[in-house]
């Protein structure tokens, strides 16, 4: 299957903003980062509207897409209205702790907000953290739901579920971290790097059930073939494409990429901050950058691999 870069970009943001706004529930529910939650969620908020761009780019006429909202089984139909109902818990999220920080007689409400002037003063209902938490979560297992298509076997197992949702448990954890660093929310910068190593743990069992999921497949023997969807690609080999993961093709994007940087490094990175009390920000933008660019590694094999059981018939 051809590299489809937008959806990749598209699932990668989205396991972004679900794994931050999550992030921000946990925290509103505990009572701690009030300074922080803010940015938080226009970071989420504006990571939900590249990821929801990123899927428009890869239709050839977007606007077709109308068409199919029909169907309430399609899976971009299911994976649109995720979009909606999470971007409206937003909206809640951010209605609440707006009217929580009270009047502003000395103007600027805006930008005040934004740096965390009114922490102090803002107030987050726990009701208002379970919304945010349960429509996070809803959203990475509708997206994972809409990729788990039995006509590709390697996307064809509930792992998947398991693969996004830790995508957005390191990406929540990493990206809070940033955040909390750059908003000097103290009281959220421990916990953040805590929860980055567990995460990049997390991430690491994930990419290595699936890789060998995908490496112990029993794919019919039939030989080579030619793909009539790619007429000018070579006569490809499917058992030879999913033993590439360990010791193949793929392998220096799976070792290299989904494994050292998108698990390894972060984790590591959390672990050797616990030790350290300065330069906060830098180490978790590294182990940041790290699991975005391990996201997209994965990702990239996914796709790779994600040819259709037509070729067996």
């Amino acid at each position: 299957m051809e590299i489809q870069w937008p959806l990749i970009l598209f699932t990668l943001f989205i396991c972004l903003s679900a794994g931050i706004f999550a992030a921000q529930g946990i925290l509103a529910f505990v009572g701690k980062g009030t300074k922080l939650q803010p940015v938080a969620l226009l970071v989420s908020f504006l990571a939900m509207v590249v990821g929801g761009i990123a899927s428009f780019t890869h239709l050839q006429h977007w606007e077709r897409i109308f068409n199919g909202f029909g169907h309430i089984t399609s899976g971009i139909t299911q994976e649109m209205i995720a979009l909606v109902v999470m971007a409206i818990a937003m909206v809640v999220f951010f209605v609440v702790m707006w009217k929580s920080a009270g009047d502003d007689s000395d103007g600027g409400k805006i930008a005040r907000f934004f740096k965390g002037e009114f922490a102090a003063s803002i107030v987050i209902p726990k009701w208002t953290a379970v919304l945010a938490i349960v429509t996070a979560v809803a959203m990475v297992v509708i997206t994972s739901h809409s990729y788990e298509m039995p006509s590709r076997l390697v996307w064809h197992t509930p792992i998947l579920y398991f693969y996004y949702l830790a995508q957005a448990f390191v990406l929540g954890a990493a990206g809070i971290w940033v955040i909390a660093a750059a908003t000097k929310t103290d009281d959220v910068v421990a916990p953040a790097v805590k929860y980055t190593l567990i995460a990049g743990v997390v991430m690491a069992v994930a990419v290595a059930a699936y890789a060998v999921f995908i490496a112990s497949m029993n794919v019919p023997d039939v030989g080579y073939h030619f793909d009539p969807t790619h007429p000018m690609a070579g006569l490809v080999e499917s058992s030879v494409l999913t033993s590439s993961i360990f010791s193949g093709s793929l392998a220096w994007v799976f070792w290299g990429g989904a494994i050292v940087l998108g698990c390894l490094i972060p984790a590591l990175v959390a672990f050797l901050k616990k030790s350290s009390s300065e330069q906060s920000g830098l180490f978790g933008f590294v182990a940041f950058a790290c699991a975005l660019a391990g996201g997209i590694a994965f990702r990239y094999i996914l796709y790779a691999l994600g040819f259709t059981v037509f070729r067996f018939f």
